[in-house]
């Protein structure tokens, strides 16, 4: 990052947010599927339990990309289902990077002392 950032009157400082866990990651689901159809084999807490490196950005997409995936099936689909959501897993990775996450982690620890 740039330090000049940091400088006051700019950012200022740093917070380090650490990724959702899989309790957030359903909440976040929750939320991201009020405008999607969902099938009832779709279990979003089980889901949330197989997002780990997931950001909340990602499962966002990938509730998006399953109603394209189902759209893509069907035009006339009138729910995502389980099989579209599988599908969509394949198009959109997680991307946090654990090692990334641990250093940033650390670079705030070193920042906050």
């Amino acid at each position: 990052m740039d330090p000049a950032l940091l400088r006051p009157g700019r950012l200022e400082r740093l917070i380090f947010v650490p990724p959702p866990d899989a309790e957030a990651r359903a909440e976040i689901l929750k939320t991201a599927s009020r405008s999607i159809p969902l099938a009832g084999d779709v279990d979003l807490a089980v889901l949330a339990e197989q997002l780990d490196g997931y950001s909340a950005a990602d499962c966002s997409a990938l509730l998006r990309e399953a109603a394209l995936t189902a759209m893509r099936r069907d035009l006339d689909a009138a729910t995502v289902t389980a099989a579209d959501v599988e599908a969509a897993r394949q198009a959109v990775r997680p991307s946090l990077d654990p090692a990334q996450v641990a250093d940033l982690q650390a670079y705030a620890d070193r920042r906050a002392t």
